[in-house]
């Protein structure tokens, strides 16, 4: 077993190094990438389909002055700052268990918005289209799942071909986990 020094967390153990750093440094940015996928997704899109289908406060809420664009923006804008508050939590993590010291971290925080949200509208879409709550689960299998993995989260798929590249480099994740790293250099 390592020392208390040398002590690696989860595949870390076996992994010491990837794609030029500690397997801890690699994997970080993959657990922000994940808070910033999935909980702006889920915070909208059972949300979205309780309030249409079961408490009808959408229905409640529209008899009143708000439109629904004012509905459909601050549920995404609530969302995505939920999922803000989620990778701020685990970068405060990777900071303190030593995984980053990097203060210029919090300066790259500004670029989780754009994804924080993309993924909020996406679960307010699929909220709005679903008709049983089970199928949203068929989103996150089909897309957000894959789109996660294959975005040079946990295996550096960046370095493979260049299908893997261009996707890296298209992925709204990818670009997140690119970032976060790039930073973590400074």
């Amino acid at each position: 077993f390592p020392s208390h020094d040398t002590l690696c967390w989860g595949m870390g153990f076996w992994i010491p190094e990837i794609a030029g750093m500690s397997y801890k440094e690699y994997a970080w940015p993959a657990a922000v990438a994940f808070s910033i996928t999935f909980i702006p997704y889920w915070a909208t899109s059972f949300v979205v389909y309780s309030k249409i289908n079961f408490g009808r406060s959408y229905h409640v809420a529209l008899s009143g002055p708000v439109s629904a664009s004012d509905l459909a923006i601050g549920d995404i804008i609530w969302a995505s700052c939920k999922g803000l508050i989620s990778a701020g939590i685990v970068i405060l993590f990777a900071q303190f268990f030593g995984f980053t010291t990097g203060l210029q971290l919090w300066l790259s925080f500004i670029l989780l918005i754009p994804a924080c949200l993309l993924f909020a509208a996406l679960g307010f879409w699929a909220g709005l289209l679903v008709d049983r709550p089970n199928r949203l689960l068929f989103l996150q299998g089909l897309i957000l799942g894959p789109l996660c993995l294959w975005s040079d989260t946990l295996f550096p798929f960046s370095e493979f071909n260049l299908f893997t590249k261009w996707f890296v480099y298209l992925s709204p994740v990818g670009q997140v986990v690119t970032n976060l790293r790039d930073e973590q250099s400074l």
